[in-house]
């Protein structure tokens, strides 16, 4: 004759099994948590790259005396703004001094962190080109607004990214040069232990000398 469970064995077996589950749960919530992590970290590491290739491209190529600068603290924070000197085409003989064979500059660049954590990057090319100098009316009511698409004089905008926390740019580099720092920032899910909420921060500092300086 057979014999069914006892009471007491059906609450261990219960029990272990629970145990079980719940042991399972945890892990697969673990592995979640670090694979986000992993992602939210990855990702800033991305645009930190993006963001530093397009900038030293762009400010190698520059003139440093045709440069403007926007120092600007909301909240504590700096979201400076720069003005420098590009062409349109770097491809294009005709874009270049025949004789010098310096560029005949005939656009500028603006760069700048929106509130919303943005690094704006936008080309404009105002009347009297080939420019010689800064741009006159570079200035933050006009050039680095919120919304950059209502920024003055504007041709192409992109986006370098879009979780800055911090940008800053010091002129006072040595040898005409410039120091420029971005702090990237961004929040994910909970973390593994504790459960709090994932922060990453990701620091990117770089000078560059812009070697069409006369």
């Amino acid at each position: 004759m057979r014999r069914g469970f006892s009471l007491l064995e059906a609450v261990i077996s219960c029990s272990l099994l629970l145990g079980c589950v719940l042991a399972a749960f945890g892990l697969f919530e673990f592995g979640s948590a670090v694979f986000r992590l992993g992602n939210l970290r990855n990702g800033l590491q991305a645009q930190a790259r993006r963001a530093a290739l397009s900038l030293e491209g762009d400010l190698r190529r520059a003139d440093y005396g045709m440069m403007s600068f926007v120092s600007r603290s909301p909240n504590g924070r700096h979201r400076d703004g720069l003005c420098l000197p590009t062409l349109r085409s770097w491809s294009t003989a005709a874009s270049f001094d025949s004789t010098s064979g310096r560029p005949r500059w005939d656009g500028y660049l603006v760069i700048y962190a929106t509130g919303d954590g943005r690094l704006i990057r936008q080309l404009v090319a105002p009347p009297g080109a080939p420019y010689t100098g800064p741009w006159v009316d570079f200035s933050e009511a006009t050039n680095l607004r919120e919304n950059p698409a209502t920024n003055a004089a504007g041709v192409a905008l992109s986006t370098l990214a879009d979780q800055v926390e911090e940008f800053r740019i010091d002129p006072s580099g040595s040898g005409d040069s410039i120091r420029v720092l971005i702090q990237f920032r961004g929040l994910g899910g909970r973390r593994p232990a504790g459960g709090q909420q994932m922060d990453e921060s990701l620091q990117v500092e770089f000078q560059i000398h812009p070697e069409n300086t006369l």
